[in-house]
């Protein structure tokens, strides 16, 4: 009787996006961008005046991202395109200011021992993709646009990547993958990515978004500065 080696399983390391990897929020700096380079005033004034109250409100992020994501039935596929490439461009010019220096010396460290590193983010595939292709980033767990043509429908196609559809989506690429999600690292800066950290066995919480910090100390969880 042959011993066989049991199968090596794969390791992950999931990172949110905005105020984790980036020093910014894309979904806003890119609507900023957009308006910028294809002005429709009256929308936009409706844009801002919307988000002011939903923010101010509070409100829960999954109603708001699919409120932000209904504005998109206005925009044509390549004008989305075109602006996510000017948005890139013009943000990564000043590396050091566009990345949180920690967390990609971190990701760079998975990448080096073989972990491979997946973006789990509320924020929209076309617009990750140009931070996936600089950062060597295969996997990308997003929000997926509903196209109709050379349209997008302003629906999201499920799984909804926020907060419980983070966890949602990282089950379903472990699954795929065959990975060990005790094995597994999280790293988030938000009270929305909780779900996110709680799928993995090795949550890192990153300083500075709303309220996860307390949270983190509370569970034991390692805290990361961001620079």
């Amino acid at each position: 009787m042959h011993n066989h080696p049991l199968p090596i399983t794969a390791r992950y390391a999931f990172f949110d996006i905005d105020d984790t990897i980036i020093c910014d929020k894309s979904m806003f700096s890119f609507i900023k961008q957009y308006f910028k380079s294809l002005p429709n005033y009256n929308l936009e004034i409706e844009f801002n005046g919307r988000f002011e109250n939903l923010i101010k409100n509070d409100t829960d992020w999954s109603i708001a991202n699919q409120i932000y994501y209904s504005y998109f039935k206005h925009f044509s596929i390549s004008d989305v395109e075109s602006v996510t490439q000017q948005w890139f461009l013009k943000h990564s010019v000043d590396k050091t200011a566009f990345y949180h220096r920690n967390i990609t010396h971190i990701l760079r460290q998975h990448q080096q021992e073989g972990t491979e590193c997946v973006f789990v983010s509320g924020s929209f595939r076309e617009l990750l993709q140009p931070i996936a292709d600089d950062l060597g980033v295969e996997h990308i767990l997003s929000i997926n646009l509903e196209r109709d043509g050379d349209r997008y429908t302003g629906n999201i196609i499920p799984p909804q990547t926020i907060g419980e559809g983070k966890a949602d989506a990282i089950k379903l690429f472990l699954m795929a993958q065959g990975g060990d999600a005790k094995e597994c690292y999280g790293y988030g800066d938000d009270i929305s990515d909780v779900p996110m950290l709680e799928a993995v066995g090795n949550p890192r919480a990153v300083a500075g978004g709303r309220r996860l910090e307390a949270f983190a100390k509370n569970k034991g969880w390692p805290i990361i500065q961001p620079n």
